[in-house]
């Protein structure tokens, strides 16, 4: 999906959750309204909206750490030096 597909799904979304008389009605038909016509939306997308949009909903990065350093190790590195 290019990211301006996703900003005008994105819009279609809030904008028929945000009608007084659909107020009632569940997520899932607003994902159905979002499915059905996004591409009216199409015209006043944003591409830098989908492509953040994007970003959020892809998967989280993998997070890296710092490997310990053992004691023997620092020694050993010290005295090379010293």
């Amino acid at each position: 999906m290019t990211p301006r597909t996703v900003s005008a799904q994105f819009a279609a979304f809030l904008w028929y959750k945000n009608q007084p008389e659909h107020g009632t009605h569940t997520d899932d038909q607003a994902r159905q309204f979002a499915a059905d016509f996004w591409e009216n939306f199409l015209p006043n997308s944003h591409e830098g909206l989908g492509r953040l949009l994007k970003k959020i909903a892809g998967p989280a990065p993998e997070v890296r750490r710092r490997k310990r350093v053992r004691a023997e190790r620092v020694a050993e590195v010290i005295c090379q030096v010293a």
